[in-house]
């Protein structure tokens, strides 16, 4: 500790005296007492740097020394002359112009009166003349609000006295205190809170709005102003989501439930659809999940203000980036390990000479020189604006330095053994182009990729040629950092290279941060990192004393995203009295984002980290420097509405959407622990050692990991023999599998995916088993959902619309959604249809018929149905009974087999083609043709057609009877089926005199059983009525669907099998019966419908339409102008119409603010939003006042 001087002043010498008056003259400070009344710190900040730190801390002390002796004989003489006073002595000469019978004070009694609050009472040692004093409790007593007040503001005056140049003074924060008068009203009068602050704010916002041409409103300008920190504050958006909450609502569920395109569960394979496999979740749903306002998603999501770091370009300038080989604790190949490319992928501005492609890996064994390449930068002016048509040319040598070798970036390097650092060395070798005094800037880009594997990293570095006006970045970083911290932290732009200071003091007064809350953001001291014991890392370098930083960094847990996954792009440094923060303004930007992001979701820093780098890293290869963008946005909607509808945390919300984390800050378990170590149940925890495993293993070290994933996981065996395959097939080429086909490795993405596969469908109260069958289902047998999840997940980059780019495959988020949608559907369908489940759907739903045999009861099906139609085969001899004649009138044999040949088959059963009476009676009269009959052939024609009929109408009842009794179904249902799945009557009855006659039972016999049990199985689910199914096989549009064929009905799919969901649940709502639904769908469909009605009969269907949902006629109308023509003509359109119908009674809002809510933006119309806002807290009052 420093040694302090301190100087004795009880008798001080004449030298001392005249040292302090000089040193007090020299600071100008008019006495001992104004020195004394400040704090020795505050004093020695003030004044350190005039006299220096320990000079300072000497006259302080001086200071206080002697105001401390001067108080003391102040005292002694008051109480000497108050001794007096009471006749003890001769009273002392009372000066002139002093009142008679009051002791003179002396100046300096006055000055220290105030510092001794611990001596006698007034009352106890006193006579004060009373009439002389105030009363108790007015606004002049020194325990008075006014007293207070006034020592608050002399303090706040001290305080600033020394505050920096740029620091907001009391003066701009309460411009009032200044100008308020001080008196009885002012002290007394109670003010709210809110109107005081609402005043102030409003004060504030006008006299800092100096554009009166756009005059925006206070709401409008707290929406977009980003300082101080509680800001932005967008009213509208609160407004929306507190009103909905209030409703047990949220923005996205209007947002979703009014989308044509939902449920995103549904595969594409309704009428209309336009993906190939499942609607994408709409994007704003997910936006409005976040409760993010629309400029806090900009600030999140927008592109990064700088770049990685700077190179200043003059001749010999260098720039050294971080290593490389740090950045991946999970990779140690022993030959390869420090062995990585750096590859420029092609970007304006960079090219190499000769012209060469540089989308190329310029370090390995390529056969091509890149280490000189040429950046073209362009001219800046004072403002920041670029000129593209003035520009100069720097030439870069790069390379690549392992340890303290220095390589060119294209070197072939087969040096084996420990790894060392890889950096990325760039070294100015000229500049041509520039003119003098002149500012120029550019940049390029770098990615890192690993030896043969995936890129990593990306570093992007500014060439920056400063001019007369100095560093051309400086503005554009001060302009930042006004705007977003409210104080110039940065001294210089980004051509200091990759760090400047920061001063600690001022950014934690900027931002409102603590110095712990700054260490922890940080991830350092008592906040650092730590790693489980039971996940080994491979790389080398962090046990070879090679590596900068041990093993983990903040830059691999805590604190990547504000790395940007890089190594310590972010340093604490400076001394304990005066810490500082070395960091670029690239580190400022991300730390900016960091802390409000942290605020607004109320989660630990290291969770906050924990979910955008889970998010940038599921984006792969398209966001390598692990930026914020729209898909962070998108992201953390998903997040934030599972963790309120489902409490899904952090860290299992980062392992769905990236991996299991094995780290972990200060005292908490890591997330890999607590789910696979929780409890010692084997005498040795599970350990991710990166080896191959037997994954179908019954004994030995293999076993017992099946039985350790098995017990963390908590499934059995058989269920993990069911997903390992589908981990080892999803991840094949990721470099997780080895040769052996029935292997896994011990490592974070395999376990991670098992995790995915169990604990998703467990967060939606479904089975692992019942999880896939769903899934399944949901994109049509193609496996892309459990492909999702099984593998590595993938978040897809966003369009200009905010649409994922790849249309054919939802990512991680679209299933997430989309699968907890059809979970939540299965929840809601099984209480009100018993049965329903996922296995039972994926059973039902399987187009491809399994491997059949013949079974007892289908025997007992076969043999009562060719038992029952046996008298009524239209064969020679059921003719023969029927009274129709063998031979002609010249008694030759007819030939009925070969007249009827286009009636009936060979066993006498009436073929398909007969179902009408017409088709038939039109054979009989082809069959009589030429034919010499010994009666009339008016009277055998009736008498031939009217067995044959019988025939065919008593075959197909039996088939019906019997189907509709192996089935449970009604009566006149199987002909429906039969219908649906392309097959008649004939077909069951061929089958079953197949097998009447001995014959074994033919494959396609017991497809046909199969189908038509299938499709009764899901008219019994939904209670179909006969008319219902029907209108499906008629007119499957109307129903949302299209046919397979013109033969055959719908196929059985997720889709269909939804819509009758909600078919069943309209029936129930209406207050109408089936027969008018029906009608509806048949008036609203008819030609003059479609072809544009007037508006009197549009106006109708919309009543009819009302009728049958029991709501408003011209919300009605309101809700179908969704819809092309503004009609409802499908149940899907019906569908959507009552959801929004759902929405409107909980909400309580009408259909034009739920079209307004879907049709926003996050860069929309203030004033629609908050028209919005208006709308939501209106109907929010009203709902509550019910």
């Amino acid at each position: 500790m420093e040694k302090q001087t301190h100087l004795q002043f009880t008798n001080g010498t004449p030298a001392q005296e005249k040292w302090l008056a000089s040193r007090l003259k020299q600071l100008k400070i008019q006495s001992v007492f104004d020195a004394a009344g400040v704090s020795r710190e505050r004093f020695v900040m003030r004044h350190g740097a005039t006299v220096g730190e320990q000079v300072a801390g000497e006259i302080h002390d001086a200071s206080l020394a002697r105001a401390s002796v001067l108080a003391r004989h102040h005292c002694e003489q008051v109480l000497h002359d108050s001794h007096d006073m009471n006749g003890e002595h001769a009273p002392a000469a009372t000066p002139a112009g002093t009142p008679s019978g009051k002791p003179a004070r002396s100046a300096i009694g006055a000055a220290v009166a105030s510092l001794f609050d611990d001596l006698p009472t007034y009352d106890a040692l006193f006579k004060e003349a009373w009439a002389s004093l105030c009363r108790p409790g007015t606004i002049e007593s020194l325990d008075s609000p006014v007293a207070y007040l006034t020592d608050l503001y002399k303090l706040v005056k001290q305080i600033e006295a020394d505050a920096s140049p740029g620091a907001m003074l009391l003066k701009q924060r309460r411009p009032d205190l200044a100008d308020l008068q001080l008196d009885d009203d002012a002290a007394y009068r109670e003010v709210p809170t809110l109107d005081l602050v609402n005043r102030i704010l409003r004060s504030a916002i006008d006299s800092g709005s100096q554009n009166f041409e756009l005059q925006i409103s206070a709401h409008a300008s707290l929406a977009t102003t980003r300082y101080p920190f509680n800001l932005p504050f967008d009213l509208p958006t609160e407004q929306i989501h507190r009103g909905l909450r209030s409703c047990r609502m949220r923005w996205g569920d209007l947002i979703r439930q009014a989308d044509p395109g939902l449920p995103a569960f549904v595969p594409a394979s309704r009428a209309g659809a336009t993906m190939p496999h499942a609607q994408h979740v709409h994007p704003r749903a997910l936006q409005a999940y976040s409760g993010f306002a629309p400029e806090q998603q900009k600030l999140l999501a927008e592109s990064p203000a700088f770049a990685t770091g700077a190179l200043l370009a003059s001749p010999g300038a260098t720039l050294i980036s971080p290593d490389v080989i740090a950045m991946l604790p999970w990779s140690g190949d022993e030959t390869h390990a420090y062995r990585c490319a750096f590859r420029v992928p092609p970007q304006a501005g960079v090219t190499v000479p000769g012209g060469e492609n540089l989308n190329q890996i310029i370090a390995g064994k390529s056969s091509q020189t890149y280490s000189v390449i040429a950046v073209t930068c362009q001219a800046i002016d004072a403002q920041g604006n670029l000129h593209p048509d003035d520009t100069a040319q720097v030439t870069l040598h790069v390379s690549a330095r392992e340890g303290d070798l220095a390589r060119p970036v294209n070197n072939a390097n087969s040096r084996k053994g420990k790894p060392y650092q890889r950096t990325l060395v760039l070294d100015v070798q000229s500049i041509a182009g520039h003119k003098a005094g002149q500012s120029y800037v550019g940049s390029i880009r770098f990615i890192a990729q690993q030896y043969q594997g995936p890129s990593f990293a990306e570093m992007t570095y500014g060439i920056v040629i400063a001019g007369k006006q100095g560093d051309p970045t400086l503005r554009a970083a001060l302009d930042y950092c006004e705007r977003n911290y409210g104080y110039p932290l940065v001294q210089s732009g980004l051509s200091t290279g990759t760090h400047t200071q920061i001063d600690v003091a001022a950014l934690c007064q900027s931002t409102g941060l603590s110095r712990a809350e700054l260490d922890r953001l940080l991830c350092v001291h008592e906040h650092a990192p730590r790693v489980s014991p039971n996940c080994e890392t491979p790389n080398r370098i962090f046990s070879n004393g090679r590596a900068a930083d041990p093993f983990p960094a903040p830059y691999h847990y805590g604190a990547v995203y504000l790395h940007g996954g890089l190594c310590r792009s972010i340093k604490t440094g400076g001394t304990d009295a005066k810490p500082v923060l070395e960091c670029g303004a690239h580190g400022l930007d991300r730390l900016n984002r960091l802390i409000r992001l942290q605020r607004w979701l109320g989660l630990a820093p290291d969770k906050v980290d924990l979910l955008l780098s889970a998010i940038a890293r599921a984006e792969g290869e398209h966001n390598l420097a692990l930026a914020a963008n729209r898909n962070t946005v998108r992201a953390l909607g998903l997040f934030r509405y599972l963790h309120e509808t489902h409490g899904v945390e952090p860290d299992a919300f980062a392992a769905f959407i990236h991996q299991i984390s094995p780290f972990a800050v200060g005292s908490e378990v890591p997330f890999f622990d607590r789910v696979f170590n929780a409890v010692k149940i084997f005498d040795a925890p599970l350990v991710l050692d990166g080896k191959p495993f037997n994954a179908s293993a019954a004994d030995g070290d293999d076993a017992r990991t099946i039985k350790q994933l098995c017990a963390g996981l908590g499934i059995a065996e058989t269920t993990f023999a069911r997903l390992a395959p589908l981990v080892r097939d999803a991840q094949q080429g990721t470099g997780e599998m080895t040769l052996a086909p029935d292997h896994l490795r011990r490592s974070l993405p395999v376990v991670s995916a098992l995790y995915r596969l169990v604990a998703v469908p467990r967060l939606f109260g479904l089975s692992p088993e019942a999880g896939l069958a769903l899934l399944n289902l949901m994109d049509g047998n193609r496996g892309l959902y459990v492909h999702r999840l099984a593998g590595v997940p993938v978040i897809h980059p966003l369009d200009a619309a905010g649409r994922p780019l790849d249309a054919d495959a939802p990512d991680i988020l679209d299933v997430l959604l989309a699968f907890e949608a059809a979970a939540e559907w299965l929840r809601e369908q099984a209480e009100s249809t018993p049965g329903l489940n996922a296995e039972t759907l994926a059973v039902l739903l399987k187009d491809d018929v399994p491997t059949l045999t013949i079974t007892p009861r289908i025997n007992a099906l076969f043999d009562s149905l060719a038992q029952l139609v046996q008298s009524t085969l239209a064969d020679d001899a059921y003719l023969a009974r029927h009274g129709v004649p063998a031979v002609d009138v010249n008694n030759r044999p007819i030939d009925w087999a070969g007249r009827l040949t286009q009636v009936r088959d060979v066993n006498g059963a009436i073929l398909p083609a007969m179902r009408s009476d017409d088709a038939l009676a039109l054979q009989v009269d082809s069959a009589l043709v030429a034919l010499e009959a010994g009666e009339p052939i008016a009277a055998l024609r009736a008498r031939l057609l009217e067995c044959l009929t019988q025939a065919r109408n008593s075959q197909m009842q039996a088939v019906s009877a019997v189907l509709a009794k192996e089935t449970t179904v009604a009566g006149q249902m199987p002909p429906l089926l039969l219908r649906w799945v392309g097959s008649d009557e004939h077909a069951v009855l061929g089958a079953a005199l197949h097998h009447a006659a001995g014959h074994r039972a033919l494959p396609e016999h017991l497809a046909l059983l199969y189908n038509v049990t299938r499709h009764a199985a899901v008219v019994n689910l939904f209670k179909l009525s006969a008319a219902a199914v029907t209108m499906l096989l008629e007119r499957p549009a109307w129903f949302g669907m299209q046919a397979r064929s013109s033969t055959t009905g719908p196929s059985l799919t997720l889709a269909l099998c939804y819509l009758l969901s909600r078919y069943t649940a309209l029936l129930a709502a209406t207050p109408q019966d089936e027969d008018h639904v029906l009608a509806y769908l048949a008036h609203v469909n008819t030609a003059e419908s479609a072809s544009g009605r007037a508006a009197s009969q549009s106006a109708a269907s919309h009543q009819l339409l009302a009728d049958l949902l029991a709501w408003d006629a011209s919300e009605t109308a309101r809700a179908a102008q969704l819809f092309e023509g503004g009609q409802a003509r499908s149940l899907a359109h019906l569908d959507v119409l009552m959801r929004m119908q759902a929405q409107a009674c909980q909400s309580g809002l009408p259909v034009d603010a739920l079209q307004l809510a879907a049709a926003l933006t996050p860069d929309g119309d203030f004033a629609r939003r908050q028209a919005f806002g208006n709308a939501v807290m209106s109907a929010a009052r009203a709902k509550s006042a019910q």
